[in-house]
């Protein structure tokens, strides 16, 4: 199989899955979902051991090392300026607004400590 099929199968079957989510969402149905989400792994599985072609190389990975580093900035960064208004705006006439402001902050040191966290074990690991 080449590159572009493997592609749009991929695409396909992950908007298969969304579908089936949103509609064992609507219907409030739990296993449907849970049987499309492990039926799409393995179909994605076995389509990758069929392809022919080299999915990673070094290129990819390095604009996908840099793309994540910068994903995270710009969350962390949002969340952050998000949690300051919300708590800014609590402060000054709209109290509902705290608990998600607490919310986001709280998020985004998780996520920085995640970030930490795997940061100090692939340091150990490769370095």
């Amino acid at each position: 199989m080449d590159q572009g099929k493997y592609k749009l199968y991929r695409m396909a079957t992950v908007a298969i899955i969304s579908i089936v989510t949103a509609l064992g969402v609507n219907y409030n149905n739990w296993w449907i979902p849970l049987l499309f989400v492990i039926t799409g792994i393995a179909f994605l599985y076995y389509l990758r051991k069929n392809l022919d072609d080299v999915i990673y190389d070094e290129r990819v990975v390095q604009i996908r090392t840099k793309a994540s580093a910068m994903t995270l900035s710009v969350s962390v960064i949002g969340l952050v300026l998000v949690g300051a208004l919300l708590l800014l705006m609590s402060r000054n006439g709209y109290p509902q607004y705290e608990d998600l402001a607490y919310a986001s902050l709280y998020l985004s040191n998780i996520i920085l400590g995640i970030n930490a966290i795997f940061g100090w074990y692939y340091g150990r690991k490769f370095g």
